[in-house]
Order: C-alpha cells, then sequence, then structure tokens
C-alpha cells in the first residue's frame, strides 16, 4: 500500500506533494539569480555576456536572459513580486518566477 503511505501526512502535517511545492516555491525564488550565478562564475559564459552586454543595452540582455529561463522551465507567468537582493552582482533585481504546479 504504497499510495496510500505516500498521501499520508508526515509529522509536521505536510504531504509529500506539499513538501515539493514548498521546495519548488523557495527555488522559484532564487532560480535566475542561480542563473546568473552560473554565468557569472564561468570563463566561457562571462565572456560571452559581456560581449553581448557591450553590443547591446545591459537591461535588454539581462531581461532576454531571464525570458529564456522562464521558457525552458515552462513557466505560466511571473509574480509582480522581486528579489531585489541577488546574490549575483551581474543583476541588481529579478523577478520571482511562478511555476505551473498542479
Amino acid at each position: 500500500m504504497l499510495v496510500e503511505t505516500v498521501e499520508k501526512k508526515s509529522i509536521k502535517g505536510l504531504k509529500p506533494v506539499e513538501i515539493a511545492n514548498k521546495a519548488i516555491e523557495k527555488m522559484n525564488r532564487k532560480l535566475i539569480d542561480e542563473v546568473f550565478l552560473i554565468i557569472q562564475n564561468d570563463r566561457e559564459l562571462i565572456s560571452n555576456y559581456l560581449y553581448a552586454v557591450g553590443g547591446n543595452k545591459l537591461g535588454e540582455v539581462n531581461m532576454a536572459i531571464a525570458r529564456q529561463i522562464g521558457r525552458a522551465y515552462g513557466l505560466k507567468g511571473v509574480e509582480k513580486k522581486r528579489n531585489d537582493k541577488p546574490s549575483c552582482t551581474l543583476i541588481k533585481s529579478h523577478a520571482i518566477l511562478k511555476f505551473n504546479i498542479e
């Protein structure tokens, strides 16, 4: 009866699906920041990023990257909330992405 066991709530009262959804919500808050950190810390990616910024407006490059992150993860929309304290120094703030969780 694995299904019955999995559907039972944990000691704190959350089902496994609810635990996953809470973790996904936390990841949503920092997904864009994490991708920009990868770019920032990778020699090849940062070189290409700086080249792209040199020929375009910084905001346009960052928005294009953020939009691609959304497309790659199948996002349904973007919340109005923002992360105004990202770890990455390439961006000042970013939107918090919203996943379609069913």
